[in-house]
């Protein structure tokens, strides 16, 4: 399609396959002008209120076209149907002819991750439900920690935080004392973001937000960086370094939850700040942003599909190659004989984060070392043929099917 503001338009027979799962032919995604389309999913086996049959004015595909990652539901017509195809590269153009699809793909996009989180959380044993995170023991806890680190500035904002949200608190007259303890040493710190419209310029070593707060903004950072941490057993781990372009703070507005994290600045940043009131005004005039952001997030609700169709698997063996296997799809790198990849993290990394006992971490080893496709080199996964990840899924696939059939038949 050599102009890229024409939409394609094509008439479907029923029963017309659109989309395979696992196909990584991801350019498009389609909207139903008439007809239906039934999707095909295997985590609908256990979310029973997924959307799975699509009618007039719906849309599939867009989250691996976004992300550019293998689609991860099949699509089939259940009647003669007229979908428009739009291509990856046409989504800024989407965006100007019709402002409500991008608004009504992020609004789907956040019912699809706060179901997925759910289900995470219920069927992994290691699995941290946000939702039920208490938001004022973490704030306390997150200030104790800035105080007893000398970073009083934070602390101070903390303690405000908290006594804003919560004023019935039996803490609250502790938590004001403490503020007030705090308040001389932090006569001449920055507490408060000043926007200019709708950019901010922030100095380093500024809190941006705290893990636990509310959150009614998102940030898009357009000079400096930003370091994403966590307060675990009394050490701040650094989750992620963010850089110029990149988005941040998006779930806490669309979802109206707590935020997951604290965000410090690490330099002096200039950031564009898009409030939960101006949200739809900047999708509808920003299509490049817009354009971002619908990508992380389909990104985002990938990853969190995967996490649910490994949680399936139920072996543990198959769940360790599965995780490989996303590492090398969410990497872009298709699996073929005889391809290498190193993966950033050891055989006792990769157990923990399938969930796994850490002490279950040598065996498991073993079994990779024994295809003698795979090595441990400097606390790094070495494999020498990553076609063998792609198969031994598909194996696992097979017998959870398998199985499946066999319940069946018995019921």
């Amino acid at each position: 399609m050599s102009d890229n503001t024409k939409f394609g338009i094509s008439r479907y027979n029923a029963n017309s396959v659109i989309m395979i799962s696992g196909d990584t032919n991801n350019k498009a995604f389609y909207i139903i002008q008439e007809g239906a389309v039934k999707l095909t999913s295997p985590i609908s086996k256990i979310i029973d209120d997924i959307d799975v049959d699509l009618q007039k004015g719906d849309f599939f595909g867009v989250e691996s076209c976004m992300a550019n990652l293998p689609r991860i539901d099949g699509a089939v017509t259940t009647k003669p149907s007229l979908l428009i195809t739009i291509l990856r590269e046409q989504f800024s153009n989407l965006i100007k002819r019709s402002p409500t699809i991008p608004i009504k793909i992020i609004k789907s996009f956040s019912e699809k991750l706060r179901k997925y989180d759910h289900y995470i959380a219920s069927l992994s044993l290691k699995a941290n439900n946000s939702s039920n995170i208490d938001e004022e023991e973490l704030l306390l806890s997150n200030a104790r920690f800035y105080e007893q680190h000398s970073k009083f500035a934070f602390a101070y904002k903390i303690y405000l935080t908290y006594l804003k949200l919560f004023p019935q608190s039996k803490h609250f007259n502790e938590v004001k004392q403490l503020a007030v303890n705090l308040k001389p040493y932090c006569e001449d710190a920055v507490l408060d973001i000043q926007l200019n419209g709708l950019t901010a310029n922030v100095p380093k070593d500024f809190l941006l937000f705290s893990e636990g707060e509310p959150g009614d903004r998102l940030f898009i950072i357009q000079k400096g960086k930003v370091n994403i941490t966590k307060i675990m057993d009394n050490k701040e781990i650094l989750i992620a370094v963010l850089k110029e372009g990149d988005i941040f703070g998006e779930m806490a507005l669309l979802e109206n939850k707590p935020r997951t994290a604290n965000a410090i600045t690490a330099e002096d940043c200039t950031f564009l700040i898009v409030e939960r009131k101006n949200f739809d005004a900047m999708v509808a005039t920003q299509p490049s942003l817009t354009t971002k952001l619908i990508t992380l997030l389909s990104e985002r609700t990938w990853v969190a599909y995967r996490q649910l169709e490994n949680l399936l698997l139920q072996e543990p063996l198959a769940r360790i190659w599965d995780t490989l296997l996303i590492q090398l799809q969410k990497n872009r790198i298709i699996p073929v004989e005889n391809g290498s990849f190193i993966f950033p993290f050891s055989f006792t990394g990769l157990v923990k984060m399938v969930g796994l006992p850490e002490h279950e971490s040598a065996k498991y080893k073993a079994e990779f070392i024994k295809t003698k496709k795979f090595e441990e080199l400097e606390d790094k996964i070495v494999c020498r043929n990553t076609i063998l990840i792609q198969n031994q899924v598909e194996f696992y696939q097979k017998m959870l099917l398998r199985k499946e059939k066999i319940l069946n038949q018995k019921e």
